[in-house]
């Protein structure tokens, strides 16, 4: 009875307390039932009671274990890791590494675009691969794996991002040498603005419903190093930047509707490569950044859209430029790492309260970073990664207690990359590890899980510059320098 318990001890942590108490409490009733009849019946009727009693409790645990219901504890049965995922136009394979001790089973369902997903294939665990051969050549197909361990199916349904790609859409209002920057409108299109050094600098409107561009127009300078961000009314602000080595105070508004570009009320001071983010009232915050003569300023200052005017706010306790940005889900602006001086790191972190408008230190990263962005996740706290360089680690922020932890580390580390989020939370991000590379690595956050699930690569040799969602979680890489083709990732 002892080595029975300790079996299920092993594979159901949880209960093994619970069943070593109806063990005991089994075995003292049985004592005290056997007794009582000796007394009272003057019968040996003890050895009897305690095979019959003791008989019942351990089929009615048996019973308890095989028949329970309950879903698996995904902390103990982890989720398998994918691997060998290749796709071509009518063939999608993959494998599967199982950390797992226990023999668990996988059932695959796949999903035709357009069609709800069904059951594909169960296979026991002595598998730890499969090979779909039955797809029409273009046709999309979406894959998602579940653990299963004793005829119970665990509650996470583990959804494969085998990404179908094109890298054919060229269009010939795309400028070779151009690096591009892409940003989603509220009416679903990007807007594109494509920078060259001494040439024009130009936007244009993209539609990924038609994959058609419009709107060309010269943008007022030709400006880089700017920070983005729409406003209330849709438009779309830029702030600050540079002209080769020139830095400028200008800020400029595209008009979505009319097409236009006008200027804005300039800076109150120099911040070139400022981080800077929508506050709920819809005024923009910057931070930080260059100075004209190249140096790094902790100056901060909020533009209000309606009046067209700056105030100058609080400095930041230190300067900083790369530093990542994040408004808060109560009101309040984090500012995390950035490079001190030009070549350096740093980790110090730092909150904004607007209503005392004062910057507070807050738990420093645990690594020092520079060259961060910063995404929101579904649970409110916010991570940070660096879309470029050599790190793979990335850190997540806990807005209730103030404190950093390392989320799941990525696959792989990007020479050049982007990346963005999806409207369900997760994090795409898309990069090649050097130029010129013949493919683009692509991995995905789940923030459920916390964990980065590499897909399969990309052929494009493009130089990776930005990557947009559209509204039917499609993908779209715009490259830069050499290529003006845009790669198309259809995510499930």
């Amino acid at each position: 009875a002892i080595l029975f318990f300790l079996h299920f001890g092993v594979e159901f942590k949880k209960r093994t307390r619970y069943y070593c108490i109806v063990l005991f409490l089994g075995f003292g009733g049985c004592s005290v039932t056997a007794q009582t009849l000796k007394v009272l019946l003057h019968i040996q009727w003890e050895k009897i009671m305690y095979k019959v009693i003791t008989a019942l409790i351990l089929s009615l645990i048996i019973i308890s274990c095989e028949n329970t219901n309950e879903p698996i504890d995904t902390s103990n049965l982890l989720i398998p890791e994918i691997t060998n995922l290749k796709v071509s136009n009518d063939n999608v394979s993959f494998n599967w590494i199982n950390y797992n001790t226990l023999q668990v089973d996988f059932e695959i369902d796949r999903k035709i675009e357009g069609e709800d997903y069904k059951a594909f294939v169960k296979l026991d665990y002595t598998n730890y691969g499969i090979a779909d051969t039955s797809l029409a050549k273009g046709v999309v197909a979406y894959y998602r794996i579940r653990a299963v361990y004793k005829n119970r199916t665990s509650e996470y349904a583990y959804s494969i991002p085998v990404v179908r790609y094109t890298s054919a859409l060229v269009d010939s209002n795309f400028q070779n040498y151009y690096l591009y920057e892409a940003y989603k409108l509220n009416n679903g299109k990007f807007l594109l603005i494509g920078t060259k050094h001494y040439e024009p600098a130009m936007s244009m409107i993209f539609d990924p419903a038609s994959n058609q561009i419009s709107n060309l127009i010269n943008m007022p300078i030709n400006i880089e190093g700017y920070s983005f961000n729409l406003l209330d009314n849709g438009n779309v602000f830029l702030a600050g930047g540079r002209v080769s080595d020139a830095h400028y105070k200008k800020c400029f508004i595209y008009n979505t509707q009319s097409n236009i570009w006008s200027a804005a009320a300039d800076l109150l001071y120099l911040q070139t490569g400022n981080s800077s983010v929508k506050m709920p009232d819809g005024k923009i915050l910057i931070s930080g950044g260059f100075t004209s003569n190249g140096d790094i300023t902790n100056n901060c200052q909020l533009y209000n859209p309606v009046i067209n005017t700056w105030t100058a706010l609080a400095s930041l306790s230190s300067a900083r430029v790369g530093h990542a940005i994040a408004l808060l889900p109560d009101g309040k602006v984090l500012v995390a790492g950035g490079a001190p001086l030009p070549g350096y790191t740093s980790n110090p972190c730092e909150v904004y309260d607007p209503a005392s408008n004062t910057w507070l230190a807050t738990a420093p990263l645990n690594e020092k970073r520079s060259g961060i962005v910063s995404y929101l996740l579904p649970n409110n706290n916010v991570m940070v990664l660096e879309n470029s360089g050599y790190s793979r680690t990335v850190e997540i922020y806990n807005t209730a207690n103030g404190m950093w932890s390392y989320g799941g580390e990525r696959k792989n580390y990007n020479n050049i990359g982007a990346s963005t989020q999806l409207s369900d939370g997760r994090i795409l991000i898309v990069g090649n590890t050097s130029y010129p590379s013949n493919e683009l690595r692509v991995e995905i956050y789940y923030p459920d899980i916390n964990k980065w699930v590499q897909s399969n690569s990309i052929p494009s040799s493009a130089y990776i510059w930005s990557v947009v969602t559209s509204d039917d979680k499609r993908a779209y890489v715009f490259g830069g320098l050499d290529q003006n083709s845009v790669s198309v990732i259809d995510l499930n």
